[in-house]
């Protein structure tokens, strides 16, 4: 009887010590899929707010753009005839891309290209702090 007795203690044991193992290793295996989503929902969150970062940068880049292609000043210099007129229309272009430069502070220089492609660069005297970033213009 002692040993039966003995045997069924064992195996109770036994049985909770398993059950016990068990329910921790599915608590682990809980725990850590719902660290994993919420890590996977923050990533997600965290790319979304970059995507719409970058959209709102290209959005002003765009609009940029089509701001400096309908420019007066740029359109007088480009189509100008003589040399005096302009070099004239080349002085009010360069200024008006300063303030822009000293507005924006993103653009380092403006290239406008033709329709062969060839650079159309007009020099504008950009402070260091705006060097490194190029816009470009399809004339």
């Amino acid at each position: 009887m002692k040993t039966t007795r003995a045997n069924l203690t064992y195996i109770l044991v036994a049985m909770v010590a398993g059950l016990i193992l068990i329910s921790s290793i599915y608590q682990y295996w809980s725990q850590r899929k719902v660290t994993a989503e919420w890590s996977r929902d923050k990533a997600i969150a965290e790319i979304r707010l970059l995507a719409n970062d970058v959209s709102t940068v290209l959005t002003g880049v765009t609009r940029d753009l089509f701001t400096l292609r309908d420019l007066p000043q740029l359109h007088e210099h480009l189509n100008a005839i003589t040399v005096n007129y302009r070099e004239r229309t080349l002085s009010e272009t360069e200024e008006f891309f300063t303030l822009f430069s000293q507005n924006k502070q993103i653009y380092d220089q403006i290239r406008f290209l033709n329709e062969k492609g060839s650079a159309i660069c007009i020099y504008v005297p950009f402070p260091k702090h705006l060097r490194g970033k190029v816009l470009f213009v399809n004339w």
